[in-house]
């Protein structure tokens, strides 16, 4: 169950030969080959706890009398790089337990291979020797909190659970709760204190038995050593932990945890040419984020008015082959303590849908083009008032998870070109989200849930409006903003030892009220129209050497449930199947080959073919650490019925192309991950480069540079939009260019870590892209109709204004001082900037790192302090 970013890890996969090590010599001789069959005889897979009345004085050395009541272990096996096999060194772990707090020791000897410690802020994994901890406090052979330690006392924890989709790992969920290392004349040792109140059980058991598994990271060897044994082969690592025995009379303290928070900003807008507001304001606000323990297993968590300013922004990326939504990771704490409960098949909880910003209104035109007002101010993201998220376990059956939020109603200010008071309108309304998640236990091997979402929208009616999207309407009983209602039922069966998975989720959506909304394919969703969606999955995910999945989607066409999920079209049936050859034992020159094929297949509705994508790979890990995939990839020609946005379906052509990933030794001062990859097609091509340069010159300081580039060139792209049709008027045809796009962006990343509890971060992107239109065509404007690459028509008209270009300077900057448990104080300044270079007419877009200069920029410089208080 080694959670570090190993290989076993990685995406695809596959099988590859010793000759691949030649890139470089082992960092550590090889240690002896052994199967899982080697490890120890009778080996034990219980441990006892023991109750104390005095807790041990903790410093980090598991040498106060009070340990030594505790029968220790040494029964730690070698998970990898050689399963089964004796452990390099030997780890001795003990466990008490009082009225308040679990207490775990471990002594770990390191004399054959330097210690390695480096010093990070809280929650980052580092190339560093650890101790990781995991129970399942429930009992149910699904989940498990974790809790790590690194020599240098930083402290990771997070969640893991078992999905039908596989088992996932977060390191997401934040607790309070301590640790303390120190080093010693044979190596380091821990003491981590884990209070009752936060982990969830039965508190009418007098005598519990809890999932337990105890995992050391030796980082010089990259050697994971677990006790008890649980192979890498194991698809479901949680169902095969060992038991924490004999703990009496548990009784979770602490009921109630407040965390007030008192927050104030300076904030500078710059000048925008299309936006009236400008310069320097200031404000300030407070909230309270509570927790309430109702029962041992069962937590509520309230937040009021919650800020998250002190969040990394969102990396800005290019999209140059699709029309597809692009999915961020949640960031906000608020919405990630128990996010797990409410991961289904179809992603129909996104809580980025909560407070983000909405999209740009559109301001009222004139007949003869152009705009007639103009912005006092963009909307930005709404106010969240306030959430609540109540997380935990019915009985031995039952887990229930529900999510409510309000957000405020969201206005903008418009000014009239021609003078006049500036127009207050709804951006968004007063909205409340809602979420209820049930899961029932079927034995050990099964698990049956629903899930349920609501998005409520309170509009004001009676009343002339302007909606978002320009239209006015009179109607007094006529909305701009619509209610979404999503239901679903999931379930999942293991079998043949948990190597086996059968899964599936069916969906039923509705919408009410609100405008119609086009889709990019043509379908018109209204109010009253619903849909359904199906996905079922059927694999071998444990064991060796063979894997294999298959998995069928099939989504309405007037389904969505993007108004709280993450859905990034509708109308479509897609099957995917993968076939994968593994083999985990060390041969002579690598210590893992992976080989793997996947196929993936697309179809609307109508049965028009969206493409299938064929994909061959290979991944090894060789014995210095370096991680090698290469893959092949084929597509036949497809098309993509979301490029016009009518219903047309363009033509897209047959490419072939590969990719290819390198990660060096990530123990030396600097490593490297590159990865690229290169389409070939009919006219066109397509090449993506990303290289990550990782610097540690000190062990509390590391910087990550990564630049990045993209270019595309050939293929035809749909050009004509409503910015153009004046310029077109007569023109009845789809207009398309041949596109030329390119993209350079630049991350720096960099921490500075002078405690465990006080870090300084730093993040910057400056981000470029340029698309390009040239070579122009034309074709009938017929909805519905499949225009082929060689129907295209060429046309002598040029729009003057189809060229795009983005450029933005990005950064983020944030000391954190935990000044005492659980109570932060941050300093942050940030600076952002929406890309949208607005281009002179006739002017080319292009690759121009002044043209930052030309995006207005907003920075803000707060202070945020917040107070952590439990009963």
């Amino acid at each position: 169950m080694d959670r570090r970013p190993s290989f076993a890890a990685a995406l695809a996969v596959i099988l590859a030969t010793g000759r691949l090590a030649a890139a470089g010599e082992s960092s550590e001789p090889a240690p002896p080959t052994a199967t899982p069959d080697s490890r120890p005889a009778g080996e034990s897979r219980a441990i006892t706890a023991v109750r104390i009345a005095k807790p041990p004085t903790l410093d980090g050395r598991v040498d106060d009398p009070v340990w030594a009541t505790a029968p220790g272990t040494s029964g730690f096996t070698q998970q990898s790089p050689v399963g089964g096999a004796e452990p390099s060194e030997p780890t001795t772990m003990r466990v008490l337990y009082d009225d308040v707090a679990i207490y775990l020791g471990i002594d770990c000897t390191q004399t054959r291979t330097p210690v390695i410690g480096r010093l990070t802020r809280r929650d980052q994994d580092s190339e560093s020797d650890w101790v990781w901890f995991s129970v399942d406090s429930r009992r149910d052979g699904r989940t498990a909190a974790f809790f790590a330690v690194n020599v240098a006392g930083v402290v990771v924890d997070g969640t893991s659970r078992d999905t039908p989709t596989g088992s996932i790992t977060s390191m997401e969920w934040d607790e309070n709760w301590e640790a303390w290392t120190a080093r010693t004349a044979t190596g380091w040792s821990a003491e981590l204190r884990i209070p009752l109140r936060i982990l969830r059980f039965a508190s009418d058991v007098p005598v519990q038995s809890w999932g337990f598994s105890v995992e050391r990271f030796i980082a010089a060897r990259q050697e994971t050593d677990i006790w008890p044994f649980i192979p890498r082969e194991a698809a479901t690592p949680i169902a095969h932990f060992g038991r924490l025995d004999d703990l009496k009379n548990l009784r979770a303290g602490a009921p109630l945890e407040l965390r007030p928070f008192v927050l104030g900003r300076e904030r500078r807008l710059g000048a925008d040419p299309t936006v009236a507001a400008s310069g320097f304001d200031t404000g300030a606000s407070a909230g309270l984020d509570l927790k309430l323990h109702l029962t041992p297993s069962i937590t509520f968590d309230g937040a009021v008015n919650p800020d998250f300013a002190q969040v990394e922004a969102d990396e800005l990326t290019f999209n140059f082959l699709s029309h597809y939504e692009i999915f961020y990771p949640e960031k906000r704490p608020l919405f990630l303590e128990g996010a797990e409960q409410f991961i289904t098949p179809l992603p129909l909880f996104y809580s980025r849908r909560i407070g983000a910003s909405p999209a740009t209104p559109t301001l009222q035109g004139s007949a003869s083009g152009g705009t007639t007002e103009r912005f006092v101010r963009v909307p930005e993201s709404a106010t969240i008032y306030g959430a609540g998220k109540l997380v935990g376990r019915l009985g031995d059956s039952w887990t229930l998870g529900t999510f409510s939020a309000l957000t405020s109603r969201n206005d903008y200010q418009v000014l009239p070109a021609g003078g006049g008071p500036a127009q207050r309108r709804a951006a968004e309304p007063l909205t409340a989200f809602n979420v209820l998640r049930l899961r029932r236990d079927l034995g050990g091997s099964g698990q049956l849930g629903i899930i349920g979402t609501a998005t409520s929208r309170f509009e004001q009616t009676g009343q002339l409006k302007t909606c978002p999207s320009g239209v006015t309407t009179t109607d007094p009983a006529a909305r701009c903003f619509r209610d979404a209602y999503v239901g679903g039922l999931d379930a999942l069966w293991r079998f043949g030892g948990g190597d086996y998975l059968a899964s599936g989720q069916v969906v039923e959506g509705l919408v009410e009220h609100g405008q119609t909304e086009v889709q990019l394919d043509g379908t018109a969703i209204g109010s009253g129209d619903h849909g359904a969606a199906g996905w079922f999955r059927l694999a071998k995910e444990g064991g060796s050497p063979v894997l294999a999945d298959l998995t069928y989607m099939g989504i309405g066409r007037r389904l969505t449930f993007n108004d709280l999920g993450f859905m990034q079209r509708q109308n479509l049936h897609e099957l995917k199947g993968g076939f994968e050859l593994r083999s985990l034992d060390p041969g002579a020159l690598t210590l893992e080959r992976h080989a793997r094929l996947d196929v993936t297949s697309d179809r609307s509705l109508d049965g028009l073919d969206l493409g299938t994508l064929v994909e061959l790979g290979v991944t090894t890990r060789l014995r210095n650490f370096w991680i090698l995939h290469l893959s092949a990839e084929l597509e036949r020609g497809r098309f993509d019925d979301r490029e016009v946005g009518t219903g047309a379906a363009l033509e897209r052509a047959l490419f072939v192309g590969g990719k290819l990933e390198v990660s060096t030794d990530p123990l030396r001062l600097l490593s490297v991950d590159l990865k690229g990859e290169t389409r070939f097609l009919d006219s066109g091509l397509f090449v993506n480069a990303q290289t990550t340069v990782t610097v540690r010159p000190l062990s509390q300081l590391e910087i990550d540079l990564t630049p990045l580039l993209a270019y595309t060139r050939g293929e035809p792209r749909y050009v004509l939009n409503a910015a153009m049709q004046p310029a077109l008027d007569g023109d009845p045809d789809h207009l398309f260019g041949r596109l030329r796009a390119s993209s350079a962006s630049a991350t720096l990343r960099a921490s500075y870590t002078f405690t465990p509890r006080l870090s300084l971060q730093t993040y910057a992107q400056l981000f470029l892209t340029a698309d390009h239109y040239y070579g122009f065509s034309t074709s009938p404007a017929e909805n519905g109709r499949r225009i082929h690459i060689a129907d295209l028509v060429p046309t002598t008209t040029v729009p003057l204004d189809a060229d795009v270009e983005q450029a933005a300077l990005n950064m983020n900057v944030v000391l954190r001082w935990e000044y005492r448990l659980g109570s932060t104080l941050f300093v942050v300044y940030s600076r952002s900037q929406a890309p949208a270079v607005g281009l002179l007419p006739g002017e080319a877009a292009a690759l121009r790192a002044a043209d930052v200069g030309r995006v207005p920029a907003v920075d803000i410089l707060l202070v945020k302090l917040s107070f952590w208080w439990a009963t």
